[in-house]
């Protein structure tokens, strides 16, 4: 049953509500957080990877005085929800969702839809990262060097994906003991 809901969480794009994509949210924070508190009973050591090993490095950036129309062109073959937007230096200094672009005339500049990007720095270990995603409800951390400069991200679909398998192998290994993770009956 666990594995069906994940397999269904990370599959659908879009609810056909509001109510429907917060539900999806928490679920999935909800699947996160358990398989999480699993590993860490384990003392699990893939907690402990720090954040620059399990970032997508290979991120589309929008530079902050395009224009929306050619933001647009810039991610047409390469669509995702949110794009990273980088300054002169390369630096992060917020992002954009699809959403705001296309809100925007074409004429304007990325840098008027900016939001503010959360961010963590490289040697953040993976058990704060999660704790992070938890806390404040995020959909996606920014990961960055010292100077600021962009090293990649990590969405929260990518990290129930990486702990999924490292709960799964860890199964599959027998080193994980005790019931399995908790299925919903429908009493729950």
């Amino acid at each position: 049953a666990l594995a069906a809901s994940i397999a269904y969480l990370l599959t659908i794009n879009a609810g056909l509500i509001d109510s429907q994509l917060s539900y999806r949210s928490s679920a999935k924070v909800a699947a996160l957080l358990e398989i999480y508190e699993r590993l860490k009973e384990e003392r699990s050591l893939i907690l402990e990877i720090p954040a620059e090993k399990v970032a997508n490095k290979q991120v589309v950036t929008l530079y902050y005085r395009m224009t929306i129309a050619d933001a647009l062109k810039e991610i047409e073959d390469n669509l995702h929800i949110a794009y990273p937007v980088v300054d002169d230096h390369n630096r992060l200094i917020g992002y954009v969702e699809v959403e705001d672009l296309l809100a925007m005339e074409p004429n304007n500049r990325v840098y008027e839809t900016l939001r503010p990007a959360p961010t963590t720095l490289p040697n953040t270990p993976l058990s704060t990262i999660i704790e992070y995603f938890a806390r404040y409800g995020l959909e996606r951390l920014f990961i960055i060097d010292y100077d600021g400069k962009l090293i990649g991200i990590v969405s929260k679909t990518d990290l129930l994906k990486l702990l999924l398998k490292a709960y799964t192998k860890e199964i599959v290994e027998g080193s994980v003991r005790g019931p399995p993770l908790h299925r919903k009956s429908a009493s729950d």
